[in-house]
C-alpha cells in the first residue's frame, strides 16, 4: 500500500532543506513539500511530505517509515535522534 507521510523532526539553525531533499532523492523518495516551521513549543522543525510503500499505516509511521527517514536524516549529515522523528501516515489516494 502507498501511504502519504508527513514527517517532523528537529531542525538545526542553518537551512539544511536542500541537503535533506538530496538525501531523500538518493533514497528514491519524491518530496512533495519540504520546509522548516515553528513547532508549538517554539522550536524549529523540518516538515517533509512524501509517499512511501508500507504494509500498514503503523508500519509507515513506526517501523519502515521511521527507519527510512532516520537514514535520510543521517545521509543528509543531520544529527536527529530517532525518538524525535514524528511521522503521520494516511493511505494515499
Amino acid at each position: 500500500m502507498r501511504y502519504r507521510v508527513t514527517v517532523h523532526a528537529p531542525a538545526s539553525d542553518g537551512d539544511d532543506t536542500e541537503r535533506l531533499r538530496a538525501a531523500a532523492a538518493a533514497k528514491g523518495l519524491e518530496v512533495a513539500e519540504l520546509r522548516t516551521e515553528e513547532a508549538p513549543d517554539g522550536a524549529q522543525v523540518f516538515h517533509l511530505e512524501s509517499e512511501i510503500v508500507a504494509l500498514s499505516a503503523y508500519d509507515a509511521r513506526d517501523v519502515s517509515g521511521l527507519n527510512l527517514f532516520a537514514e535520510v536524516f543521517d545521509q543528509a549529515g543531520l544529527t536527529v535522534e530517532r525518538h524525535t522523528i514524528r511521522i503521520a501516515a494516511e493511505r494515499a489516494t
